[in-house]
């Protein structure tokens, strides 16, 4: 799990929704805002119930992209990743590679 420092409010996953750009990977989508106001970079996972019916699974998915994103030097930016329905009964692996593919296409890996 990140630290509270870097997770994003509801107010910034607003404003991402509304004003952010979007990339999308096989199993992810992006969607960011190259720079933030704040010092640290913020990022969430989000993992809908079209995915995974059970709430265990969807916490799952999310936990695994905590875990990714975690180690991984990111510039100043705010970011929330999406799962698509493909995304269910894969690897981490293959969920680090995704991740780390857009972080690469949004220019948000230092």
């Amino acid at each position: 799990m990140l630290s509270k420092h870097r997770r994003v409010t509801k107010s910034l996953f607003d404003t991402v929704l509304k004003e952010g750009k979007t990339t999308h990977g096989n199993l992810l989508y992006l969607r960011y805002m190259p720079k933030s106001l704040d010092l640290y970079s913020h990022f969430a996972f989000v993992a809908p119930k079209s995915v995974a019916k059970l709430a265990v699974d969807r916490n799952k998915l999310r936990r695994k992209g905590y875990s990714i994103l975690y180690p991984l030097n990111t510039t100043n930016s705010v970011g929330v990743f999406f799962f698509k329905k493909e995304a269910k009964n894969v690897s981490s692996m293959d969920i680090s590679s995704d991740v780390i593919s857009l972080l690469k296409k949004a220019n948000l890996l230092l």
